[in-house]
């Protein structure tokens, strides 16, 4: 049973030990209340960046950025980092030579002038908890705040830190399965713990 004891200790270590992975100070972790669900937006005429992802487990994610009615050129330009995690990408309605898009592990990066609107896809494909999706997201037109950032169906807005903002999201969530067979391998462990201590 201490050797039980000892394998949970070390379990809850290793827990504390990815939360202590931290985003950088700058980087606040915020809680949309309606991130799953779609917004709704008009490339014609909406400005900013649009965030959401397709399901509960937060592994599929999406992000737009566009310029609406602006007769002169924006730049929209950031990174997008997966933390704990990796992941994969596709880029959404991109027009030839006006992008910069590049990635490592855990991050992608991109500057775009924009026409009309542009975004990425991306999935997470490795799944390390606790973990988050980071933001960092900067826009380039004179006289607008950098308050133009909607998550969700909600369109909740994030609050302005002027021409950069960056901030965090929770994800993924872990999928119920992965917690009951998480607990079930605790019990079988127990279980192995105990048999051994009788002997």
């Amino acid at each position: 049973m201490k050797n039980l004891a000892a394998l949970l200790a070390g379990v809850a270590i290793m827990m504390s030990a990815g939360t202590a992975l931290a985003l950088p100070a700058e980087w606040g972790v915020i809680s949309p209340t309606a991130i799953e669900s779609t917004p709704t937006y008009t490339p014609s005429s909406d400005f900013g960046y649009y965030i959401w992802t397709d399901n509960t487990e937060r592994n599929s994610w999406h992000i737009r950025w566009m310029d609406g009615t602006n007769s002169g050129t924006t730049v929209f330009s950031g990174t997008i980092a997966l933390q704990n995690n990796t992941g994969v990408f596709t880029t959404f309605s991109f027009e030839s030579n006006d992008f910069n898009l590049s990635s490592s592990i855990g991050d992608i990066y991109f500057s775009n002038i924009v026409q009309g609107v542009d975004g990425i896809d991306f999935t997470i494909t490795q799944t390390v908890a606790p973990s988050y999706v980071g933001f960092d997201l900067f826009y380039q037109l004179a006289g607008m705040d950098a308050n133009y950032i909607f998550l969700g169906g909600n369109e909740q807005t994030v609050a302005s830190l002027g021409g950069d903002q960056d901030f965090a999201i929770a994800a993924p969530v872990p999928e119920p399965g992965t917690i009951v067979l998480f607990g079930a391998g605790l019990l079988g462990l127990g279980v192995y713990g105990r048999r051994r201590s009788k002997k």
